[in-house]
């Protein structure tokens, strides 16, 4: 039997709802909060200098650099600085474990900074 328009519209805006709560949630989950660990990645190859850049002029400490892998992680200073780096080419996601691991410890191109 053929769903009816009004059936089929309803399925649609079940499935719209059902996206937007899965995306509001992965979102949450990766979404930085002040004061926690970032990972900031950029979105152009020139990236990573922008990153130190932006680090430095948001005050953000600097947890763990890997200059191999060009991967900056930092302590997000507010959620103000976390839309700043959206709107300086950079995502910030969530580097608390068990999200984000740095390296091993002790290889070259990993350096801890406490």
């Amino acid at each position: 039997m053929p769903m009816s328009l009004h059936s089929s519209s309803k399925v649609a805006l079940g499935a719209g709802y059902a996206a937007l709560m899965s995306a509001a949630l992965v979102i949450a989950a990766v979404w930085p909060r002040a004061g926690e660990p970032a990972v900031l990645v950029p979105h152009s190859p020139a990236g990573f200098e922008r990153a130190l850049s932006w680090a430095g002029s948001q005050g953000a400490r600097i947890v763990a650099l890997d200059t191999q892998a060009q991967r900056l992680i930092i302590e997000m200073p507010s959620q103000a600085s976390a839309w700043s780096a959206l709107q300086a080419g950079l995502i910030p996601l969530s580097a608390t474990p068990p999200r984000c691991t740095a390296g091993p410890a002790g290889s070259p191109e990993y350096r801890r900074l406490s």
